[in-house]
């Protein structure tokens, strides 16, 4: 990640906190309470992202990748193109055909790059609300 990560980042822009912005987190919090203190906000819709690693789709991923960050689109293809072997208890195995491997360090800017599509396919004022939520 430590070679791709200006790609990434240039990649993704400023829609995506979590690929490789410096301090992504503590801003998305004080942006947050910035929108929900100010007297134009009515309300703040929160979604729920947990499992989202695991349920991203490989296929559309390595699409997405392939077009947006060529740096690190071969490695992805090479990584994620097959199901992964995953050994459980008693010697049987598991195939894992969706998301993210644990462990992998470019799984966060693989998952960044992959939803990029679909922010930018908001109208742009959803989507400085939908960097917060990613």
């Amino acid at each position: 990640m430590n070679i791709a990560k200006k790609d990434v980042v240039e990649a993704s822009r400023s829609l995506q906190l979590r690929a490789g912005q410096k301090s992504g987190s503590e801003a998305a919090i004080h942006a947050m309470h910035t929108i929900f203190e100010t007297d134009e906000t009515d309300g703040v819709l929160l979604f729920d992202a947990s499992n989202a690693f695991n349920a991203l789709n490989r296929q559309a991923a390595l699409d997405n990748i392939r077009v947006q960050c060529p740096i690190i689109g071969t490695y992805a293809i090479n990584t994620y193109r097959l199901s992964a072997r995953l050994f459980i208890i008693g010697g049987q195995e598991i195939l894992s055909a969706e998301g993210t491997t644990q462990g992998d360090p470019l799984a966060m800017g693989l998952y960044a790059l992959s939803i990029q599509p679909l922010i930018t396919s908001l109208p742009r004022g959803m989507q400085d609300q939908a960097v917060l939520v990613c």
